[in-house]
C-alpha cells in the first residue's frame, strides 16, 4: 500500500478495517503525513502487524521484483490523473486507487488464471535446469565436434554464447564446425546460466515503459541501414509505429462509480529460432516491445543472427534482455527451455503474415493482463 500526503487518512484507515483477512506485505507512507498516519493506526487499528516505511518522492519507493506471483499494489491519492499515471508506470498485476481488494465480478480469478500458468511453466523451466544432466550425452562423441583448446583458430572464425550483455565462452570449450567456422556448443550449465541472465534481464526490461523501450530500439534501425540491412530496418521502423496498432489503455466504468483500467504486462523470458532472418527479426522486435526478454537459438540450419549482437549493445539494451545459445542441434534444447517441440511452442504466441492481425494478436499473446 502506498499512502501518498494528500490522500484522505481516514479512508485508509477504515479500509485496513474492513480488508483486515486481506494482509498487506508492507505500507509506504509519504513523510509529510507519516506522523498522523501512525497516530491513527495506534487509536484504530492498534492490532496491526506490518512494516510500514516513509518515502520523500516516488521514485523512493522500492518494489520487488514482480515476479509469477500475483502481485497486488493499493494507491491513495487525491489527485486521481497523478495517481494513474504512477499506477501505470509500475509493473504490477493488479492496482487499486483509493480502494483495496474490492472486486466486482471474476476479475481476480481471471488474473489468477493467466499468472498460475505462467508460474507453472516457468517453474518447470527452472526445475528442467537445475536437473544436473547434459542436454545431448553424445556431443562429446560428435564427429563435428571439437575442444577449442585442441585447434589451431588462426584462420577460423570462432562463435562464442551471448548472455549477461556479453559474449561467454562454453563451459567445456566445446564447439560445433560450420563453413569453416567454430560455434560454441551450449551446455548444460551454459543454459542454465544464459537462462538466469535472460529472468534478470526480464526484470529490468519490463519495468521500462513501452515509449521508453520502442526509444531504445530505434536506435538499431540507423545501424542496421549503415550496414546494408534496409529489410530488417524496415521491420523495425515498422514495430517503432506500434502504439498505433493497438490501443495499450483500456477501460469501462462498473456500477456507475468505479473507474477500471485494462493494460498489458510481459510474460516473462520467450525463446526464438527461426530459418529465416525477416520472420526471426520481426518476432524479436514485437517480443521485446513487449517487454519480454528474450533467448535465441540456432544451429546449421537456422538463421544466426550473432552478427546483430554487438549492435544490439551499441543502443543501450540492458543486459540480459537478449541472449543467444548455439548448439549443433537445437532440438535437444527444445524440451527444457519450451516444454514443447518449438513450432508447438511457437504457435501459442505467434501468427504468420503481414496484416495488422500479426502485430496485435501475438502482442496480447505475450503480454498479461494489469488490471487499476
Amino acid at each position: 500500500m502506498i499512502i501518498l500526503d494528500d490522500s484522505d487518512l481516514y479512508a485508509v484507515i477504515n479500509c485496513l478495517i474492513i480488508t483486515d483477512h486481506f494482509p498487506l506485505y508492507k505500507i509506504w507512507v509519504q513523510k509529510r503525513v507519516n506522523e498522523k498516519f501512525i497516530w491513527l493506526i495506534k487509536n484504530y487499528r492498534s492490532e496491526l502487524s506490518i512494516t510500514i516505511d516513509t518515502f520523500q518522492s516516488l521514485k523512493d519507493i522500492q518494489f520487488f521484483p514482480c515476479d509469477d506471483k500475483i502481485n497486488v499494489v493499493s494507491i491513495w491519492s487525491e489527485d486521481i490523473v497523478a495517481a494513474k499515471n504512477f499506477a501505470l508506470s509500475i509493473n504490477r498485476h493488479l492496482i487499486f486507487i483509493n480502494r483495496y481488494m474490492d472486486f466486482y465480478g471474476n476479475t481476480i480469478l481471471w488474473i489468477y488464471k493467466h499468472v498460475s500458468t505462467l508460474q507453472m511453466r516457468t517453474k518447470y523451466v527452472m526445475d528442467l535446469l537445475n536437473i544436473n544432466e547434459s542436454i545431448n550425452q553424445n556431443q562429446e562423441s560428435s564427429m563435428n565436434m571439437v575442444q577449442l583448446s585442441s585447434v589451431k583458430i588462426n584462420d577460423i572464425s570462432v562463435g562464442d554464447l551471448f548472455y549477461d550483455g556479453a559474449w561467454q565462452k562454453p563451459i567445456k570449450g566445446m564447439y560445433w564446425k560450420h563453413n569453416n567456422s567454430l560455434w560454441a556448443n551450449a551446455t548444460h550449465i551454459d543454459i542454465k546460466k544464459c537462462y538466469q541472465s535472460a529472468k534478470k534481464g526480464f526484470e529490468t526490461w519490463s519495468n521500462v515503459s513501452i515509449k521508453a523501450r520502442i526509444q531504445i530500439l530505434s536506435k538499431f534501425m540507423p545501424i542496421l541501414k549503415l550496414t546494408g540491412k534496409f529489410v530488417l530496418a524496415t521491420i523495425v521502423e515498422r514495430w517503432i509505429k506500434f502504439p498505433y496498432f493497438y490501443e495499450s489503455i483500456q477501460g469501462h466504468i462498473e456500477n456507475e462509480m468505479i473507474e477500471v483500467l485494462y493494460t498489458r504486462k510481459p510474460l516473462g523470458v520467450i525463446i526464438l529460432k527461426e530459418e529465416n532472418e525477416n520472420i526471426l527479426f520481426f518476432r524479436l522486435m514485437q517480443t521485446l516491445i513487449a517487454g519480454n526478454s528474450v533467448i535465441v537459438m540456432f544451429d546449421a540450419n537456422l538463421c544466426n543472427p550473432s552478427s546483430y549482437y554487438d549492435m544490439f549493445s551499441t543502443c543501450e539494451i540492458p543486459p540480459g534482455v537478449i541472449n543467444l545459445l548455439s548448439h549443433e542441434n537445437t532440438s535437444t534444447l527444445e524440451p527444457k527451455l519450451c516444454l514443447d517441440d518449438y513450432t508447438t511452442y511457437a504457435n501459442r504466441y505467434f501468427l504468420k503474415g503481414t496484416s495488422s492481425d500479426t502485430y496485435i494478436i501475438p502482442f496480447k499473446k505475450l503480454t498479461l493482463p494489469n488490471i487499476i
